[in-house]
């Protein structure tokens, strides 16, 4: 037997109450300091950018979205880019410092044709195939008929 162990065995019922109620305060006292840290760290990127919500916490699908930090809605859609001379799809990527909010073709011409532009496709139900060459764009949602479902 450790000495630790028999120090505890040998412990009163007041000292061993005494000694758990200092354990349940300190880790009252940290859950509590690890619950402001979260809010703090929750309300940072609004601080940021000057009172500006980046919709960091929004949640990522299709239809109609709220962020929960700011309360502005959003329309999730997704959006892949095609060839406006022979019609292929384009591999597409979000444009830099515009995630989430702009797509643009990957490459500076298409690989079947050679032609430079190409034009976004709206994809209503996309299917898994679909989906693979697709990326979500989130649109601001200005006006309530401008969403009809």
């Amino acid at each position: 037997m450790k000495p630790a162990d028999f120090k505890y065995a040998v412990m009163t019922t007041s000292e061993r109450q005494h000694q758990q109620g200092v354990l349940a305060l300190f880790l009252n006292a940290a859950t509590m300091v690890n619950q402001s840290v979260r809010l703090f760290w929750r309300q940072l990127p609004a601080s940021w950018g000057g009172g500006k919500c980046h919709h960091l916490t929004l949640p990522l699908s299709e239809g109609k979205l709220v962020c929960p930090e700011c309360g502005e809605e959003f329309v999730g859609r997704w959006v892949r880019m095609r060839c406006q001379q022979c019609s292929r799809v384009v591999p597409s990527r979000y444009a830099l410092g515009k995630a989430f909010q702009m797509v643009m073709p990957q490459y500076a011409c298409c690989k079947h044709c050679g032609h430079r532009k190409a034009h976004p496709e709206h994809l209503e139900n996309p299917d898994v195939f679909q989906m693979q060459e697709a990326l979500l764009v989130l649109e601001p949602l200005t006006k309530p008929e401008q969403y009809a479902r």
